[in-house]
């Protein structure tokens, strides 16, 4: 022992205090790493600090490869650690009603291992808000999206996709190849504006310039955000620096003119109502808080705030552009490599509007019109299916609880992960079949398996897709006007492949297609 005391006295003070640091350390990187371990739960190896991110973020590797590999060594549930954050992959439809719905209680939030990276004018919309918060403004805004409401903008959905049509018509004339997204970007975009905002951008005729351009660069991902995520993902006590220093996983320059520009047409819109006339989302929320002006009712569970407004209004036009555009481009690509289907489309819409001539290109395609495609709505939402814009649905443990058995700690991730359960055999037979099919029952209606849990592009239960109704009306209206002037001939890439790393699910070779004018 006084050999020991010896060697420290004449030790220099930073070896000791050195070696403390390191073992700190390595407790710090490695006790996280054992949750699932302590649980008793499935799980691949995690390294110290970072977790599975090496695979699972990893664009060589990806999202889907990674959860398809543990998977099937695993099992249907598993956990992950995702840098110090523990989350359950869970891929067995048995559990999905209890996450989603019936122990909703317990899983309300969102879960994210980069929140802190996301602007205040985004985290404050409906899409990423929590607890209260999320439940008023879910509250205040569903009635919004109601089917009369939607009556209400159907009309500037059909001139924005006669222009679509029209200009596919003719790139077709000149054979021209189309360049999916940014056609189909273009026209999601342009609906959004009508239709939230009351605003005719004409994005369709001015693809390289204005609002289109901000909205394309939300959704540049830069190099050194990988970075940031990482710093902050293993050294959680950096959040507030990397809000005071702006970082942001979407482009802060897009996040913030879109925030000035929004604030600066509600306040606009409040004090020149009788200017605007028609109806759009920022109209109707507007119209409520009038109401409970004259109802004397301005409490904050009838009334969104201005910058709750603006945030929302964000949200659409982030979730709408990327979410519809992507869809359609997927969608367009399975019609021109199965053509007895977009025959069957043809067909349907021929039916549903005999009535109107060929050459007619001022067919109104009214909401009641939209709701007798039945076989339009399969082909959409097997597109869904086969092509989900975003892959994960991910829910956070707001208390501790259990899920058939299974102790969830409080804050714990749970994640659905939706393109490998779409792509389950055991859940959607013959799944890498493009086969609208299976989502018509007899007499033509929608099955069960339209309304199945197992089917989540746009969510399920409380916390569903607002906006699911808009954007199938949207896409429908879109496909009538486009199918009667033009038919989809052929479109590349022969092979899809993805890169998902970023949670959304996009071509490595961007889709273009070539159409022939109908005769």
């Amino acid at each position: 022992m006084m050999e020991l005391f010896g060697f420290l006295d004449c030790c220099p003070l930073w070896i000791p205090l050195g070696l403390l640091a390191l073992v700190l350390l390595l407790v710090y990187g490695y006790h996280p790493m054992s949750t699932w371990k302590r649980l008793g739960i499935p799980h691949p190896p995690a390294l110290p600090f970072i977790g599975n991110v090496h695979e699972y973020l990893n664009p060589k590797i990806g999202i889907v490869a990674s959860i398809d590999k543990w998977q099937k060594q695993y099992g249907k549930v598993f956990g992950i650690q995702l840098f110090r954050k523990p989350c359950l992959i869970v891929s067995d439809p048995e559990f999905f009603n209890d996450i989603l719905v019936k122990d909703f209680n317990s899983f309300h939030d969102r879960y994210s291992i980069g929140d802190h990276l996301i602007p205040d004018a985004v985290l404050n919309g409906v899409a990423f808000q929590s607890g209260p918060d999320w439940k008023r403004n879910r509250r205040i805004l569903t009635p919004i999206f109601t089917a009369g409401k939607l009556k209400l903008i159907t009309g500037y959905m059909n001139t924005t996709a006669r222009h679509l049509a029209c200009k596919l018509h003719k790139n077709a004339e000149t054979e021209a190849e189309t360049k999916a997204k940014e056609v189909f970007g273009a026209y999601s975009l342009d609906v959004i504006a009508g239709t939230a905002f009351g605003l005719e951008i004409n994005s369709q005729q001015q693809e390289d310039g204005g609002i289109y351009e901000k909205v394309v660069a939300i959704f540049v991902v830069k190099t050194i955000f990988k970075l940031i995520l990482a710093i902050s993902g293993i050294f959680p006590f950096t959040d507030r620096l990397v809000k005071l220093m702006n970082l942001s996983v979407f482009n802060p320059d897009s996040i913030e003119y879109f925030r000035v520009f929004l604030t600066k047409l509600v306040e606009e819109r409040k004090n020149n109502p009788e200017q605007f006339k028609r109806w759009d989302f920022f109209k109707l929320c507007l119209t409520a808080e009038a109401e409970a002006k004259v109802g004397q009712d301005m409490t904050s569970e009838r009334v969104l705030r201005t910058d709750e407004i603006v945030s929302s209004g964000i949200t659409f036009i982030m979730a709408g552009y990327e979410t519809t555009s992507a869809t359609l481009q997927f969608l367009t690509y399975a019609l021109a490599k199965n053509p007895e289907v977009q025959e069957k489309l043809v067909s349907e819409i021929e039916s549903v509007f005999s009535d109107a001539e060929t050459s007619d290109v001022d067919i109104e395609v009214t909401y009641d019109d939209c709701h007798k495609l039945k076989y339009m709505e399969a082909v959409l939402m097997e597109t869904l299916r086969m092509y989900p814009p975003v892959l994960q649905i991910k829910r956070k443990a707001v208390r501790e609880t259990t899920l058939k058995g299974i102790p969830i700690p409080k804050d714990t991730g749970v994640m659905i992960p939706v393109y490998n359960v779409s792509r389950d055999p055991e859940v959607f037979p013959d799944p890498n079949s493009f086969r609208p099919e299976r989502f018509l029952s007899d007499g033509n209606n929608l099955s069960s398996s339209a309304k199945s849990v197992c089917f989540l592009p746009f969510g399920f239960g409380p916390r569903q897709c607002l906006g699911m109704r808009l954007a199938l009306v949207e896409m429908k209206i879109a496909l009538v006007h486009v199918l009667r002037k033009v038919r989809v001939q052929s479109a590349k890439p022969e092979k899809l492949e993805f890169e998902d790393y970023t949670g959304f699910l996009t071509p490595v070779e961007p889709l273009k297609f070539t159409m022939n004018v109908v005769e």
